[in-house]
């Protein structure tokens, strides 16, 4: 059975923002609506990198790729 994982990458903006992560690499996102917060597989924040997005999202898909398992990335945003 395969595992899915599901990231998040929270753009930088020049405005306040209502979204509260790590500001680089997490697994927790909290919002104004909802102070409790969401956890997912990788939470990207503000002041990650591309290179960080690859480390933690793109790499290890490829490894498995290359070993042989099912992989695929979906981008959205």
């Amino acid at each position: 059975m395969a595992a899915m994982k599901v990231a998040v990458r929270v753009r930088p903006s020049d405005k306040e923002s209502a979204v509260y992560c790590d500001p680089h690499v997490g697994t927790n996102i909290k919002t104004d609506m909802n102070p409790q917060g969401l956890t997912f597989s990788t939470v990207l924040g503000q002041d990650s990198t591309q290179r960080e997005a690859y480390l933690e999202c793109g790499l290890p898909m490829l490894e498995a790729a290359l070993d042989g398992q099912r992989a695929c990335l979906f981008a959205y945003g």
